[in-house]
């Protein structure tokens, strides 16, 4: 099971790292209701915070339920979530460095 929470913490810091690039650049539309009023209002703190909170409330109850066959399954499927937004993100690479690119080329 520890292998499975050093995963989904990677791919969550990750996806934080790209979250708040983005959002500086202005470049992104949040999909998460939950945060997407923090990014609206360009709380980079508050951003961070919900996303480490909630990270350690799940890796908590994946802990204190680690001998459930369920527990297994939603690390399993949080793992294949959040490889799927790495993804997404990745596929969007190429966008966030021309912009960088052009920005300190003016």
């Amino acid at each position: 099971m520890v292998y499975w929470l050093v995963i989904i913490w990677t791919l969550n810091i990750f996806d934080l790292a790209f979250t708040l690039t983005a959002t500086q650049t202005g470049l992104f539309d949040e999909a998460n209701p939950w945060v997407k009023p923090y990014v609206d209002m360009g709380q980079m703190w508050n951003i961070f915070a919900f996303k480490m909170m909630f990270l350690l409330l799940a890796t908590w109850l994946f802990a204190r339920n680690r001998r459930h066959w369920f527990c297994e399954a939603g690390l399993i499927a949080a793992t294949l979530v959040y490889l799927g937004v790495a993804a997404m993100w990745l596929a969007h690479t190429p966008l966030f460095e021309t912009f960088i690119q052009s920005s300190a080329l003016h």
